[in-house]
């Protein structure tokens, strides 16, 4: 615990790096807000507990997807790309007729692509802490994060 005095501060000194991230100590894992203020697990780690906040869960990976081992033969050699990319772009990469791609597909069970917004995984964000800092955490651009969060409003509303 981090302790001047004795008094435990209420905020990182100016300068500090993990000032601007404050917000997300006992929202975030500490692994996550270290990485992304780039300090040690520990600095969080005696910063959270100095403002008397939780440690916050782990948000879960994503699953990983079950890989399919590619064919030997003509138009063949593509089935590992299955739910890693659209079949259109499958299609354009490999030189292989779209339908043909979307049967292969299909023959094989595989699950299609699903694109999945990086903001997705911090949508229970939104709202409690700035759009910006909410775009930093995702990766994403400020305008992309303010998109999102007005989406998510209107969906409630």
């Amino acid at each position: 615990m981090l302790v001047f005095g004795s008094i435990a501060p209420q905020t990182p000194p100016t300068n500090h790096p993990l000032r601007p991230y404050k917000t997300l100590l006992g929202l975030v894992h500490d692994d996550e807000v270290a990485n992304l203020a780039r300090v040690s697990r520990t600095t969080v780690r005696n910063w959270r507990e100095a403002l008397g906040r939780e440690l916050a869960e782990a948000l879960p990976k994503e699953p990983a997807q079950q890989r399919i081992k590619n064919c030997v033969g003509p138009w063949l050699g593509y089935e590992s790309l299955f739910g890693t990319m659209s079949a259109a772009k499958i299609s354009r990469a490999v030189g292989v007729p779209f339908a043909i791609v979307e049967q292969r597909q299909n023959f094989l069970g595989a699950v299609p692509y699903q694109r999945v917004s990086k903001l997705d995984r911090y949508q229970h964000l939104a709202g409690l802490i700035s759009n910006a800092l909410l775009a930093k955490l995702a990766g994403v651009s400020a305008s992309r994060a303010t998109e999102f969060s007005r989406r998510l409003k209107q969906i409630s509303a």
